[in-house]
């Protein structure tokens, strides 16, 4: 592995060669200036990882010079060294950007550790910087991800979303069902007119029918005045049915009639409304199964089911966590104004480590929890919740589960699967061979969980 590329600028030939010297016996690789004047002509082919700044220089100032690096490279992290009657300048140069600072002598020790730290760091923004522009896009709408089944996604929604088919859209919770369905409505004409979304499982049945085609006054108790539902609502526009598989079985018949004729009754009303509504549907159960169990209409699904979309579970796109994470991380710190701005190395192999059954939704609350009861500028290892330490290297890692965790053999089946494939580069075959299972049983399995798309 290439060695990092400590840069330090220090006008006293002595003190710069002590610090050369004692950082590459830390395995760094290292170059010395006496001045700003020396350093910046050759500053952008240098390719340092990290510089070391004394604060008080002669010709520009160190103060003067971070302002510079920082305006050409502003992820570049810099560290302060100055005397102690100039800490007050060092607090100064903190705010435009510096890293740390340390005050002369130095403790090596200390500032082995933090050269690490900010390295490490430095790394870690680079990867994120380099996974957004090695794909064609990183997010769509507030979709965030740049990893492979994220481009996949994103091709089909673009693709979906300027035709009028009605979609399907299937996903554990937390993964972003809505924001796929908003994706949809603001890649495509209908993004100027309304976006609708219904919670099927909120309501109360008795109520789904008027919140969904609206009512008339009288229509019932408690109805003293025109409702418009949301099928009038989303006229011209989108209407997002979340959890479309607990709605009311009886009421699923007035919808697939709706689909089909695009034209429905208010509760208690006797004049058709004719509307233009986009459908999308979203569940978090399996479709199917709830077909067989009687929860949802074979005929409904297969109206709804035009162009199915399934969003992937966080874990099958660890990729994308640094990248969701730092996100997060700015959103919830400007929201509670505080000044986190990093994650540490530890916190980010955590991060990515665990299984997050919540997916997305789950890692967004752990971010904004860990801002609110903290303070600083990086996320540590240490302000993660204690359970998170405790998963890493397990479940998916390593094979083995968690203590107490139980985890669903369908998960671990599409894991082991979808490993295997990994392991033998594709060839199916081999890997039904080395899992012990037909060719056909392989390619039916992949074709259950999804893994071929």
């Amino acid at each position: 592995m290439k060695k990092a590329k400590v840069v330090v600028i220090e006008d006293t030939a002595l003190t710069l060669s002590i610090i050369l010297k004692k950082l590459g016996g830390m395995g760094y690789d290292t170059l010395g200036f006496l001045s700003c004047e020396d350093f910046f002509p050759k500053f952008p082919s240098l390719g340092a990882d990290i510089v070391l700044l004394d604060i008080e220089l002669p010709g520009m100032s160190g103060l003067n010079a971070l302002k510079k690096i920082k305006e050409k490279q502003q992820a570049l992290p810099v560290i302060i060294i100055t005397g102690h009657g100039t800490v007050e300048r060092a607090v100064e140069a903190m705010k435009a950007g510096a890293y740390d600072f340390f005050t002369k002598p130095i403790d090596f020790t200390k500032l082995g550790v933090a050269v690490k730290n900010a390295v490490n760091q430095y790394i870690l923004i680079r990867e994120i910087s380099e996974i957004k522009t090695k794909y064609e896009r990183s997010r769509m709408g507030n979709i965030i991800g740049a990893s492979p089944p994220m481009q996949t996604l994103y091709q089909i929604i673009k693709n979906v979303s300027m035709s009028k088919a009605t979609v399907f859209i299937t996903g554990e919770s937390g993964t972003g069902k809505e924001l796929v369905a908003l994706a949809i409505h603001g890649e495509g004409p209908r993004k100027n007119k309304p976006f609708i979304p219904l919670n099927c499982a909120a309501l109360p049945k008795d109520l789904m029918e008027s919140e969904l085609f609206g009512h008339e006054k009288g229509a019932f108790t408690g109805a003293t005045a025109r409702k418009i539902g949301c099928c009038e609502l989303a006229d011209g526009g989108t209407l997002l049915l979340d959890e479309i598989c607990d709605m009311e079985y009886g009421l699923q018949a007035k919808l697939l009639r709706f689909l089909q004729q695009q034209k429905f009754l208010r509760v208690g009303g006797e004049k058709f409304i004719e509307v233009n509504v986009r459908i999308i549907a979203a569940t978090n159960k399996d479709p199917l199964e709830e077909i067989k169990s009687g929860g949802l209409r074979e005929d409904l699904y297969y109206r709804l089911n035009v162009v199915p979309i399934h969003v992937p579970p966080l874990r099958e796109r660890r990729e994308d966590i640094p990248l969701l994470a730092m996100s997060f991380l700015k959103s919830m710190s400007e929201k509670n104004n505080k000044k986190f701005s990093r994650f540490s190395p530890d916190a980010i192999k955590i991060l990515v480590a665990c299984r997050w059954p919540g997916n997305v939704r789950e890692l967004e609350n752990t971010i904004e929890r860990v801002v609110v009861l903290n303070d600083g500028a990086e996320i540590t290892e240490k302000m993660l919740p204690g359970k998170m330490a405790r998963q890493e290297g397990t479940a998916e890692f390593s094979g083995v589960p968690a203590k107490k965790e139980i985890i669903p053999l369908s998960i671990m089946e599409k894991d082991m699967i979808r490993k295997a494939v990994d392991i033998c580069n594709g060839d199916l075959k081999e890997a039904a061979g080395r899992l012990g299972i037909g060719q056909a049983t392989i390619y039916r399995k992949i074709k259950k969980y999804g893994l071929g798309k």
